[in-house]
């Protein structure tokens, strides 16, 4: 099923706004979407793991992202791109299989569709500052 892996992107920012919020279960919430969006089994499977440790590698994934921001407050920070920043983060950083420029395009897709351009503008941003901070795969791509 093509684009399956973007639509479990799609449904871990909404698992992640939920846990960001304290509202709902993101498991419950992953799960659900993931049935909304028809995501394959495989990419399921993916998506809890990921949303597993952005849970459990969150303190430093929000001191990474705190210190990338210029003239900025993490409080300005909207959830949802909160939520963008720390999945396509922890992919740049621990995820081999996704490519800088994947990890980066989804980012700013995901920005478009959940919040505008205005968003993407500054997701994209945030995510460039952080890949070179973060000590990125970019090099290991750049062949």
């Amino acid at each position: 099923m093509k684009g399956t892996r973007h639509r479990m992107r799609k449904a871990l920012i909404q698992a992640l706004y939920a846990w960001l919020m304290e509202s709902d279960s993101p498991w419950e919430v992953l799960d659900s979407a993931c049935a909304f969006f028809e995501v394959a089994e495989e990419d399921i499977a993916r998506g809890r793991g990921l949303l597993s440790a952005i849970v459990e590698n969150q303190p430093a994934l929000e001191k990474a992202l705190s210190t990338s921001l210029e003239h900025w407050s993490l409080e300005r920070v909207g959830v949802v791109e909160q939520a963008i920043i720390y999945l396509s983060l922890h992919e740049i950083t621990a995820c081999p299989d996704v490519p800088l420029e994947v990890a980066i395009d989804e980012a700013v897709r995901l920005a478009k569709e959940f919040s505008g351009d205005e968003s993407a503008r500054f997701v994209n941003g945030v995510i460039d500052a952080l890949a070179v901070t973060q000590g990125s795969k970019s090099a290991g791509n750049a062949s």
